[in-house]
């Protein structure tokens, strides 16, 4: 099939868990088609010309900058801001013109993705695919409970906003591909053509040998649930884990970090950018994941269970896993529970150890491979 993949980032680089799974999704499809990919990008995914040598692409550019005017009118119309800042006359006209040369599917890689999307409509009426990375209002409708005031009404309407743009697309579309069976649920009730894709990377070796006095936090900055982890490790966790382990040390790691204020703390590394993702998981310490919002599934915890990486969760950190794979984690909310669950792992070896080997081994169990020509097939596209 001659297949047009449109994406709200470039999926190259690969800087994020995002951009990892949308990579594969391209490469998956490339396999055994004609693929073209247009994408926005902008100052904060900018187009880098060599890391798209091998695809047929259109870059749109967007100035995705957040402006308060500009979220004060999207209010004030009742409309979503987020999905407008990826609205725009340059973009409805590269639109037209890939559309000129037909496609026999049109695959929306996330909901910004579909931006302009009576354009897309105006000139192919075939099958037209989600592939959904979140149901996106949930992340907005945890905020609003972890918030109080003015910024809990203000993410209430930005979560209903989104909710009504998820209705409205999910009833027009031909199939829709969440990543975990948890966003699938709620997609099933307004599509019936719903078919869980999960994502899995690629299976790894455990740590040749974990820092004993290490934990880690590892994250892109650009998401605010992400920034919300990092808070709750940095304020709540780890003098926590500092008591028990007096020469424990964190590092902070990720991409976006210009996103955050890094203040100097104690114990504490702001490392940035992990450049070589395999030596990292390697000699990875005990890796603390701790959001209390969002939705979807952490790529970077899927990474960390394919090579064996001890961790600690959230609740909310392992959903969207399969059922195995969040019983196999350690799992706490309070932060009191979370800091000694890490400070034993810490300071006891063989039980990290066993511990690895238990989480490598449930991951591997947990492995679905789907084919999507087969899910083509299975859904007449």
């Amino acid at each position: 099939m001659r297949i047009l993949l449109v994406q709200s980032k470039p999926c190259y680089p690969k800087v994020d868990g995002g951009t990892v799974a949308s990579a594969h999704l391209l490469e998956s499809l490339k396999k055994d088609h004609e693929v073209q990919v247009l994408f926005r990008y902008s100052h904060k995914h900018p187009f880098i010309p060599q890391e798209w040598k091998s695809v047929d692409h259109i870059p749109v550019k967007a100035d995705l900058r957040i402006r308060p005017f500009d979220a004060l009118k999207a209010l004030i119309r009742n409309k979503s801001y987020h999905l407008s800042r990826f609205e725009g006359v340059e973009l409805q006209q590269k639109v037209k013109e890939s559309m000129a040369s037909s496609f026999d599917l049109v695959i929306f890689d996330g909901l910004f993705s579909m931006a302009e999307f009576e354009t897309y409509r105006k000139f192919h009426q075939g099958p037209i695919v989600l592939r959904p990375h979140n149901v996106e209002h949930k992340i907005w409708e945890d905020k609003a409970q972890q918030s109080a005031g003015i910024k809990k009404l203000y993410f209430k309407i930005l979560s209903t906003q989104l909710l009504k743009l998820e209705l409205r697309f999910a009833q027009v579309l031909s199939l829709i591909l969440p990543l975990t069976e948890l966003d699938a649920q709620w997609f099933e009730k307004h599509n019936s053509q719903v078919e869980t894709l999960p994502f899995f990377p690629t299976l790894g070796s455990i740590p040749n040998e974990c820092h004993p006095n290490t934990v880690v936090h590892f994250a892109a900055m650009n998401w605010m649930p992400n920034q919300q982890s990092l808070k709750t490790v940095l304020e709540d966790i780890f003098p926590r884990i500092k008591q028990q382990c007096p020469d424990v040390r964190l590092e902070v790691r990720g991409s976006y970090m210009e996103e955050i204020q890094q203040l100097p703390q104690e114990g504490v590394d702001w490392l940035g950018k992990v450049k070589d993702l395999e030596r990292f998981w390697q000699n990875c310490g005990v890796l603390l994941v701790a959001p209390k919002e969002g939705s979807g599934v952490r790529i970077k915890v899927l990474e960390a269970l394919a090579h064996g990486v001890a961790l600690v969760s959230t609740s909310k950190g392992v959903e969207g896993l399969p059922s195995n794979l969040q019983k196999a984690v350690l799992v706490f909310d309070k932060p009191t529970d979370f800091a000694y669950a890490a400070a034993e792992l810490l300071s006891d070896n063989s039980k990290r150890k066993i511990y690895q080997q238990r989480l490598r081994e449930e991951y591997q169990a947990a492995l679905q491979l789907k084919d999507l020509n087969d899910i083509f097939a299975k859904y007449g596209l």
